[in-house]
């Protein structure tokens, strides 16, 4: 079957390490556009975080972000698919996660809050990297975010755990598994993500292609991290970078060059001369 859906992992995927677009990679994409082939960002940012070079892609409809929790139609930013943990549960995940050597982050309506003393460990820690800008373009500081909470009380779309020790990670990710409630994803070597149970990458491309009359065997993705295993079991066809962990690689139909290569595009041109 032809491909009429590709969705696409950002950080280390579509995004160089430097968090830009290669010129051939944005020229495939726009080729595909032009051939009906709906392209959908399916990343683990909140809105707040998605870069212009990627919400200035021609032809954009779609865009999934917080790593499922919420899906929207482009632009105009209208919800279609929301799942969030409510309040009081990212209340009780909050107070497990309070032991040192954890930075915590929450999300709620597409930006990031994180308390002084994690915004200063995260601003040194990425000082004059790509991710620099990101963090200062997509949080907020507050004094405590169960006090955040408390005051204002809403619905959570997802956690964020920085590990500086990462062997306290493994233990937390076990535990954290176990609660059928919430979803775990390892999405960088030291951080955690936790999202509501139905905040899934792989379910968020599954609703909107059935939305559109798309079935799987017809969706293509992209993906370097772990947290896109649920984005490959969405797929007809799962494309993992040069560059992505073992793991997905092996969950993966085929490997493509890295996201420093113009992985994405290699392959998109192939499907296109087909």
């Amino acid at each position: 079957m032809a491909v009429r859906l590709i969705a696409l992992d950002l950080d280390g995927t579509l995004l160089t390490d430097s968090k830009e677009i290669l010129p051939d990679t944005l020229s495939a994409l726009t080729m595909a556009g032009e051939a009906g082939i709906l392209v959908v960002p399916a990343t683990g940012r909140p809105l707040s975080g998605v870069p212009e070079e990627v919400l200035s892609i021609p032809f954009l409809r779609y865009l999934i972000t917080s790593n499922g929790a919420f899906t929207y139609q482009y632009p105009g930013e209208t919800i279609l698919r929301r799942h969030t943990i409510p309040c009081h549960r990212a209340l009780e995940i909050l107070e497990y996660l309070d032991h040192p050597g954890l930075l915590t982050e929450i999300f709620i309506e597409g930006r990031g809050y994180h308390e002084p003393e994690t915004s200063r460990i995260m601003n040194d820690l990425y000082r004059g990297t790509p991710l620099e800008n990101y963090l200062a373009g997509s949080r907020t500081i507050v004094d405590s975010l169960s006090g955040f909470l408390d005051s204002q009380p809403m619905d959570v779309e997802n956690i964020s755990i920085l590990f500086l020790d990462p062997e306290q990670l493994d233990p937390s990710y076990r535990e954290l598994s176990e609660q059928n409630d919430i979803t775990v994803v390892q999405s960088a070597p030291r951080v955690l993500e936790i999202g509501s149970a139905e905040a899934d990458k792989g379910k968020a491309v599954s609703e909107l292609a059935g939305s559109l009359g798309i079935v799987r065997e017809e969706i293509m993705v992209f993906g370097d991290s772990n947290n896109d295993f649920g984005l490959f079991d969405a797929a007809g066809t799962a494309v993992a970078m040069n560059n992505a962990t073992r793991e997905l690689k092996n969950h993966a139909h085929r490997i493509t060059a890295s996201n420093e290569d113009d992985g994405i595009g290699i392959v998109v041109r192939e499907i296109l001369a087909h």
